[in-house]
């Protein structure tokens, strides 16, 4: 069986069409904010346009410094980020698949009890996938497309280790690993691009020393909306997908 993305695609978009009362403040509370405040609190890295990265260079030595504090100075920031953001990928999950929850306050409070075992399993995904990058770009693009129903099978197919549901989600999504793999190149691609004039904007107002704050913040508005909105469509087509091939 082959997967029909333009099908699934608009699977997608009827729920948003058909939920998005419920969609809208679960994505603006749980994407959406956390995006906002880490634009605001966290200074982007800046590397001088003529920067060479080589091996073995003392310029290369001197970015991978700098990179390290970027990355201590604002762990706490990214870590928060990403423990909100994955609660609410969850809890749209849970919306959707939790036999158990009756209402909405049901789905949120069944997602809060699988976020640890979420969250492990995301790690453990993520290193998987890191590994495969390292070993060369393909794996790594292929074993996150093989990845990428971690989430709805967590959920729909509870209780489930975190273990499990790797190897589910690899088992469900079997045959169809590259064709996931370009969904994953096309929604990093759109998480990264379409956001990227606003952040553009960002860093030129912030480079000015009487910089509205006002305007800063609209800018930066603006990037976290697009970034919030590829990140929910990737959800609901993970939704999506996962009833087509389950």
């Amino acid at each position: 069986m082959t997967i029909d993305l333009g099908g699934t695609a608009a699977d997608a978009w009827a729920l948003w069409r058909r939920d998005r009362i419920v969609l809208l403040p679960l994505a603006g509370l749980f994407l959406f904010v956390p995006t906002l405040a880490l634009l605001l609190l966290v200074t982007p890295l800046t590397v001088p346009a003529d920067t060479v990265i080589r091996p073995g260079t003392a310029e290369t030595a001197a970015f991978l410094a700098q990179y390290r504090a970027w990355i201590g100075a604002n762990a706490g920031y990214f870590i928060t980020v990403s423990i909100v953001s994955a609660y609410g990928a969850l809890a749209i999950f849970a919306f959707y698949f939790d036999r158990t929850a009756d209402t909405l306050r049901d789905a949120l409070i069944g997602a809060l009890a699988l976020l640890p075992r979420y969250l492990l399993a995301g790690i453990i995904g993520t290193v998987l996938t890191m590994v495969g990058f390292a070993l060369f770009f393909l794996p790594g693009i292929y074993l996150a497309g093989r990845l990428l129903l971690l989430g709805p099978v967590l959920v729909a197919e509870a209780p489930l280790s975190a273990i499990d549901s790797l190897v589910r989600s690899f088992g469900i999504t079997r045959r169809h690993g590259w064709i996931l793999a370009g969904v994953m190149v096309i929604a990093f691609v759109a998480d990264v691009v379409l956001p990227a004039p606003f952040q553009n904007l960002d860093a030129t107002l912030r480079g000015l020393r009487a910089a509205n704050p006002v305007v800063i913040v609209v800018v930066d508005a603006m990037a976290a909306a697009i970034a919030t909105a590829v990140a929910l469509g990737l959800l609901l087509f993970k939704v999506a997908l996962y009833r087509r091939l389950a």
